[in-house]
């Protein structure tokens, strides 16, 4: 627990720095509002330097020394410029004024996080793969040894210093807790916003998207799992709703230069996880469309989209000869890439819902048979389709009281919104995908609404920012505190550190072509229910579940290090 409120309190200053460096650097004008410029600078300070991470990877492994170097650049870079240190000064001189509700908000998120890993995503692959970032870096080849390790996101590289072998995976849900705390302090500091009375459509919009998205992770399965593991998912989550805050901000502004803002983080959402391609898109068309653009507005978009998206580009194409993996677009013959048939495999698994279902009986229509037989499946998914549908309901009606022909602001963000929820009901409609764009539009139909239908009540809260009111306030957050040292008083030792990684598993050694390996004893998962298999969690690497018979060391000196590859001649034999 402490060592993430530790983590936490370097690394939030580090994310503000950054994404004031950029806006400055950028000449963004919006957001104008000093505490929205707070909020955009954070999530893109944080987005970049997952990006630097993972481009940092290709050269070298992501031990603690590493991270530390690259925080020290961005540091130098960002204290250099004036009026950086004078923006980021101005931010943080505040600080004192909220410093009650800051301790009690990371020592309770902090407490919510703290707890042992068991999301089998985990087990399966995640840590595994920040392991191997960690002493490694980006491996050649890796995805032959297991193609799930192949999968690349910059939030694994973010998380990957902060986990070194001998925490023993204690530590990997410290950057999913650093976005739940970005979240529930934003969300207090509009709440303080809402009691002054100086709430604008956009902070309507964040407030009701921060309400809903941390009450789904915090009470709907299996997000709370998801919330305390390293998963990409989370991020994800939180993204969406953050690029459709961006638009918001930035729609009117006459500044061409200020839709740089959303590009950014709808990019740096994509490099996290590929279900952020409805945001790139519209981000990207938004960014286009606007009368008064030039070549040299066009180039920086180029170039931004460029630099984000190279490190995924370059690591992905490594591990698995695929720019994009586990998609099967544009991959390449080379020395170290999967199998054909693994990569139609893992494509299959990732984005193909009519595979998962089987094929649909004589005489009945195959798109039918897939949607009928997903909903059947499972409760969950029959509550995500009727989300999905009041969604769509929502956005037509949002759409029909601007006009989509206008292209305001909210039409951007319904249009992503509904371009993410049917593109993921065709593909990949889980419900951990699929929630964030519900969410947007969700958030965004209560933004219209509730100002209009809140009127007489926010006369009544608003008494609450009374000077005689903020005992009230100041009681709130020792309860807080109080609340979170209850639940971290189970032993002394997690006050410090959370619980080892669930680990109840079985690990056979094995030996292919001079690979010494763990396996888990009853296979890969994809075969069976994960809940009665063993999986890797926090067992050394490598720990792959059967490594194929015409895989090699490229460089047997080099060993892990050099990377894999597949041998035409073995694959013959």
């Amino acid at each position: 627990m402490l060592y993430f409120i530790l983590v936490w309190l370097g690394f939030v200053p580090l994310c503000h720095l950054v994404g004031t460096t950029l806006l400055q650097i950028w000449q963004v004008r919006s957001p104008q509002r000093l505490g929205d410029r707070t909020i955009a600078a954070l999530w893109l300070g944080l987005v970049v330097l997952a990006i630097t991470l993972l481009a940092v990877s290709i050269g070298t492994p992501l031990n603690p020394v590493a991270g530390l170097a690259v925080a020290l650049v961005w540091l130098a870079a960002g204290l250099f410029s004036g009026s950086v240190r004078q923006e980021v000064w101005i931010v943080w001189r505040q600080f004192p004024r909220f410093a009650v509700g800051a301790i009690a908000l990371l020592t309770l998120t902090a407490a919510l996080v703290a707890k042992g890993v068991s999301w089998h995503d985990s087990g399966y692959y995640h840590y595994s793969v920040l392991q191997w970032l960690g002493q490694y870096g980006t491996v050649p080849g890796l995805g032959l040894i297991f193609s799930n390790l192949a999968f690349t996101s910059t939030w694994f590289a973010l998380s990957a210093p902060f986990n070194p072998p001998s925490l023993a995976g204690r530590g990997t849900a410290v950057m999913n807790g650093l976005v739940l705390l970005l979240m529930l302090g934003q969300m207090m500091f509009l709440g303080r916003r809402l009691l002054l009375r100086q709430m604008q459509r956009s902070d309507w919009f964040l407030l009701c998207f921060s309400l809903l998205s941390i009450s789904t992770v915090l009470l709907i399965p299996p997000l709370p799992e998801i919330l305390v593991s390293p998963s990409p998912d989370l991020p994800m989550l939180f993204l969406v709703g953050l690029v459709g805050w961006s638009l918001l901000l930035t729609g009117d502004s006459p500044e061409r230069g200020d839709r740089i803002l959303p590009l950014t983080l709808a990019v740096g959402a994509f490099t996290i996880k590929l279900t952020a391609l409805p945001l790139l898109a519209v981000s990207t068309m938004f960014f286009l469309w606007h009368r008064r653009w030039t070549w040299v507005h066009l180039s920086r978009g180029f170039g931004v989209v460029t630099l984000c998206l190279a490190p995924l580009v370059g690591a992905s194409l490594l591990m698995s000869g695929c720019p994009l993996f586990p998609s099967d677009l544009l991959c390449l013959d080379l020395p170290w890439s999967l199998s054909p048939q693994a990569i139609a495999t893992s494509a299959k698994g990732t984005h193909s819902v009519a595979h998962w279902m089987g094929q649909a009986p004589a005489g009945f229509p195959p798109l039918l048979w897939t949607a009928w037989a997903w909903v059947q499946h499972s409760r969950a998914r029959q509550i995500s389709t009727l989300l999905s549908i009041g969604a769509i309901g929502v956005g037509i009606w949002v759409l029909r009281r601007y006009g989509w022909r206008q292209w305001r602001p909210e039409v951007w963000v319904i249009g992503m919104g509904l371009a993410g929820i049917l593109l993921l009901q065709v593909t990949s409609p889980f419900f951990r995908f699929t929630i964030a764009y519900i969410l947007l539009v969700l958030a965004l139909g209560l933004a219209i609404g509730l100002p209009k239908a809140g009127r007489v009540s926010l006369a009544r809260i608003a008494a609450l920012g009374q000077p005689r009111h903020r005992l009230a306030a100041l009681g709130f957050f020792l309860a807080a505190w109080i609340t979170a040292v209850d639940l971290a008083r189970t032993s002394i030792a997690q006050g410090l550190l959370p619980p080892p990684m669930y680990s109840r598993t079985a690990i056979v050694q094995r030996q292919v072509n001079g690979i010494p390996y763990a396996a888990p004893r009853t296979g890969d998962i994809a075969d069976g229910d994960p809940e009665k298999k063993d999986m890797c969690w926090a067992t050394p690497i490598p720990c792959a579940y059967e490594i194929p018979q015409d895989v090699f060391l490229r460089d047997p000196e080099r060993g892990l290090d050099g990377g894999f590859e597949r041998r035409r001649s073995a694959r013959k034999k």
